[in-house]
């Protein structure tokens, strides 16, 4: 790119240059993949790479395609007002924008995706454009287009101001339909581009909108009509274009489209962050990702659980997510694991997906850092936690279902995702498929509603599952899911963390004595066995009531001390392997012990070992093991103190020699403001 002429212009500058070497494609060998089974990763340029250009986004292909994914969607790159942008405000619309890099740098990207047999959609904005575009400033007046502008409206056509974006595009104008139309094509014909999302199509109507709800409105035919005559065109360009509307309309103008071959986006990000997030709710069921629980006649629902326009489903978890006992969804491996029961559910559900950027790692910065479409943080460090890769790992395995078994097109599918635990079945000629999942904040209990008696297989551990009773049930942790098919297919490689189970408590518990703690050690991979992180609890009752972490008790072998008395104890053990991918297990949790018995324990311990002699005594008295005490005390028998002495050591020596021949009544103050008494005769 060639310096900007900033002693000549202040606007937009063109560059003409005679002669230029043409583009060199070798993507002839490309095929489309079928519109139906779309696995679309949506990508911000600016946002996905440090660099924020195309030719570094061209470098991390080799990461998207061994995630799975057959498109790349990239947000609005045509030319835009200003360089630091989302994109949806338009201004040419026949060049890249520069601040991503040159018209060959995207060329070079597209082609290596079509070598890589991923297609590229482009989101493409013909709703409205901003300021700088020269379609509006050739007839602009008072900030408007003017009356003879010949594309745009004077006015928007929608009461609700959140609707109103720049200039609005007339799209009854013959002028705007031969605009859009050689858009669309030059696109499709200079750089190889395999389809659009087109932004908000909703508004592309004059008629007059009166409702306040942007994401209703009443059926329009007009615009129905403009819709159809822009696809139209489209297809004769290129018949297996992909075509997607954001159309936000009421559910009979979405059912058309769907028919006449177009498909729409399905924000499934609210449904979706309810469930992981673990309320059971109307807004926690799943069924309207179904495409034909919206009476489409095709898979044309662009399902997705985010897209660059909603609030992250891991930042939902980690600030409102909601905890049973020790089960929490602000925990962030726990926050983690139920992104993939959700993907276990997204992806199994038949249709086109999509998935925001590093949505398959967890991506937890809110939509609203740095304000809403301000630059966020790029995580690729994300790959250095266990628990994300895994989670990537296992997004990766369910799209390689998706994308290469034939079952998860069919049309013989059920959803059962209304309550905590869901469902999904798939029959089909090649083989049944059956989803379970636990949403729930406990352990739970449901069937698969297998299809046949006879051997199945669970996708994710490759084990066989016998089964003779079709209503069985299967019992899930929170938290848990399970894919099983009745054809066995290759068990991914994904490496799992290491597992503590059986935790136990043994010992006596009685203060000053040393209880142990044990479990048990196992993983998968055989990763050998490291030092595991342990952490003793104590609390007033055995439901956890005002359980705080016992500071620096971080061994197997706890003492018990006096703050423990009447309290309940408890342990949890962290496994930790040596080695392997996924070092980190799960934090778990022993059972309660009994209350702590805490003065009893005390006074046992003193009659065991304490010792005071001689006894009657001339002179000196000796006291050994004197564990617990604070005071010694000296009492005559009409209750006169005779000698105190505070803070004794364990063992002590008294000289008693003054006093008088008798009894005297020997008094132990203990740490608990308890009491222990002897007699001492004095000889």
């Amino acid at each position: 790119l060639i310096a900007y002429p900033s002693d000549k212009s202040t606007e937009f500058a063109s560059v003409l240059q005679t002669n230029q070497t043409s583009f060199t494609w070798d993507d002839t060998g490309f095929t489309m993949p079928d519109h139906d089974d779309l696995v679309i990763y949506e990508l911000l340029i600016r946002d996905f790479t440090e660099e924020g250009d195309i030719k570094t986004v061209r470098d991390t292909l080799d990461y998207l395609q061994r995630l799975g994914i057959n498109a790349i969607e990239l947000m609005p790159f045509n030319e835009f007002d200003g360089n630091d942008s989302w994109g949806y405000n338009p201004a040419f619309y026949f060049a890249p924008d520069k601040a991503y890099g040159t018209k060959n740098d995207y060329k070079a990207f597209i082609n290596e995706c079509h070598k890589r047999g991923i297609a590229v959609l482009m989101d493409m904005v013909l709703n409205h454009s901003f300021g700088q575009s020269p379609f509006l400033r050739m007839y602009e007046e008072g900030g408007k287009p003017s009356e003879e502008n010949p594309w745009y409206n004077r006015e928007h056509n929608f009461a609700n101001t959140d609707a109103h974006w720049g200039a609005d595009f007339n799209h009854e104008s013959l002028e705007t339909q031969k605009l859009v139309d050689r858009i669309n094509t030059y696109w499709i014909n200079e750089y190889h581009i395999d389809g659009y999302r087109f932004d908000f199509t909703k508004g592309f109507s004059n008629t007059y909108h009166d409702l306040n709800d942007l994401w209703a409105s009443s059926y329009d035919a007009d615009r129905i009509r403009l819709l159809k005559r822009m696809a139209d065109q489209i297809w004769a360009e290129n018949d297996k274009a992909f075509i997607s509307f954001e159309h936000l309309s009421d559910n009979p103008e979405e059912k058309e489209l769907a028919a006449y071959g177009i498909h729409l986006w399905g924000n499934a990000n609210g449904n979706y962050s309810e469930a992981t997030m673990g309320y059971v709710n109307e807004k926690s069921d799943l069924s309207e990702t179904s495409w034909k629980k919206r009476e489409f006649v095709a898979p044309r629902l662009i399902s997705y659980m985010e897209s660059h326009d909603e609030e992250r489903i891991m930042v939902k978890n980690l600030e409102y997510g909601n905890s049973s006992g020790d089960y929490n969804t602000k925990d962030l491996a726990t926050a983690l694991s139920r992104i993939e029961t959700a993907g276990a559910i997204f992806f199994a559900t038949p249709g086109p997906k999509m998935i925001w950027q590093f949505g398959e790692l967890g991506y937890d910065i809110s939509i609203d850092e740095n304000g809403r479409t301000g630059k966020k943080p790029i995580k690729w460090d994300y790959l250095d936690n266990p628990d994300r890769l895994h989670l990537n790992q296992v997004f990766s395995a369910l799209i390689k279902l998706k994308t290469q078994e034939p079952a998860f097109s069919s049309e013989d599918f059920n959803l059962s995702v209304a309550e905590a635990l869901k469902r999904v079945e798939i029959n089909h000629s090649d083989m049944d498929v059956r989803v379970i999942a636990n949403f729930d904040l406990q352990d739970g209990s449901i069937s698969p509603n297998f299809s046949k008696t006879g051997t199945w297989y669970d996708y994710f551990n490759g084990t066989e599952l016998s089964v003779t009773d079709v209503n069985m049930n299967i019992n899930l942790e929170a938290g848990e899911y399970r894919l099983f098919t009745t054809k066995q297919l290759e068990t991914p490689s994904i490496p799992e963390a290491p597992v503590a189970s059986e935790l136990t408590i043994s010992g006596d518990f009685i203060v000053d004595e040393t209880i142990i703690a044990s479990y048990v050690y196992s993983d998968i991979n055989d990763d050998p066995k490291g030092s595991s992180i342990i952490e003793w609890y104590r609390s007033d009752d055995q439901s956890g009531t005002n359980e705080l972490t016992i500071t620096g008790a971080n061994t197997l072998e706890y003492t018990i001390t006096r703050d423990d008395s009447g309290k309940y104890l408890r342990f949890s053990v962290t496994p930790i392997a040596t080695s392997g991918d996924l070092l980190t297990g799960k934090k778990v949790y022993s059972n309660y012990s009994d209350a702590i018995d805490y003065a009893t324990g005390i006074e046992d311990i003193l009659e065991e070992e304490l010792r005071i002699y001689p006894n009657p005594v001339i002179d000196l008295l000796y006291l050994d093991n004197l564990k617990q005490v604070k005071r010694i005390n000296i009492y005559s028998l009409t209750g006169k103190m005779i000698l105190s002495k505070n803070t004794p050591d364990n063992n002590e020596v008294l000289n008693i020699r003054h006093l008088n021949q008798g009894i005297y009544i020997l008094v132990l103050d203990l740490e608990d403001g308890s009491r222990l008494t002897r007699k001492v005769i004095k000889q």
